[in-house]
This record gives structure tokens, sequence and C-alpha cells, in this order.
């Protein structure tokens, strides 16, 4: 076919029943959420006793508010739910809290109006606080690793 030469008439294609007048069949709708592309962030451990689900994060929350569902998440588990001081269950999340700082003070270190404070400050005055409750350096929080999972299959039973 010539350049600038007028196509040729083509028959015009049949829709499928359900899908006439619009471009596809979610057309005009939100996206659907929690599908294969959304992303979570896990919280192993810090459900609440006698839940054994595992507790979910939006991965696309901001370091603010990691920083604050951390540390609700401590003072939940502590004030609520009764945790000891000595329940190793906390140093992970103080771990992940301290893991943060450096960006919430980075992007969150100011007076803010919605907030009502410092959040950045607030946040690391809880941290203090929980590792000071628990007799925690921040260089055990660095140093600290969670269990290797075993691999490799279970023993059968006999």
């Amino acid at each position: 076919m010539a350049l600038g030469a007028p196509r040729p008439n083509r028959a015009a294609k049949r829709t499928p029943p359900g899908v006439q007048g619009r471009a596809g069949p979610r057309q005009g709708r939100p996206p659907l959420r929690g599908g294969p592309k959304e992303r979570f962030v896990s919280y192993p451990g810090a459900s609440p006793d006698g839940d054994p689900s595992l507790l979910l994060g939006w991965a696309g929350w901001n370091h603010r508010d990691q920083a604050e569902a951390l540390v609700n998440l401590v003072n939940d588990r502590s004030e609520v739910d009764g945790w000891d001081t000595a329940d190793p269950r906390c140093v992970p999340l103080l771990a992940g809290l301290l893991e943060i700082m450096p960006w919430v003070h980075q992007w969150h270190d100011e007076y803010d109006e919605e907030w009502g404070d410092n959040p950045a400050q607030e946040f690391q005055t809880g941290l203090h606080r929980a590792c000071a409750e628990r007799r925690l350096s921040e260089s055990d929080l660095r140093d600290w690793r969670p269990e290797k999972k075993r691999g490799g299959r279970k023993a059968a039973l006999e």
C-alpha cells in the first residue's frame, strides 16, 4: 500500500455481548485493591495473643506512617495485650523502628500541623522510652536478627 493512500474498507468487528459501548470490561470502575500488584509489609509475631494470623501493613505507607504503626504496636502489645517488658516479641518491632528513624528524621523532623507536634521527635522519644523499659540499647536492636527457619522436610512419622 502506498504511503498516504486510503485504507481499504474493512468490515466492522463484532463486539462481544456485555462489552458494547465500553473499551473493556473494567472501564469506568475503580481499580481493585489487594490484587497481585498490591504490596504489603509483614510483622510476624506481632499479632495479639490468641490471633495466629499474620499482621500486615501497607507497603505504600511513608516512613512516618510506618513509625506510627510500630510505636502503636509496641504500646498496644504492652498496655492492651499485657506483653511483659521482658517479652522478646517487642525487640523486632523496636529494631524496625530504629531502622526507619533516619528517614523519619530526614522527612518529618519539623512541626506538623496535621500531627500537632514533631513526628520525628515523638517517635524518637517513644523508641528511647521503650528501650529503657526493656533495658535494650540501640546496639542490641542493630544486632538483632530474625531466627533462621529450618529448611527441608519434616521427619516422617513412623
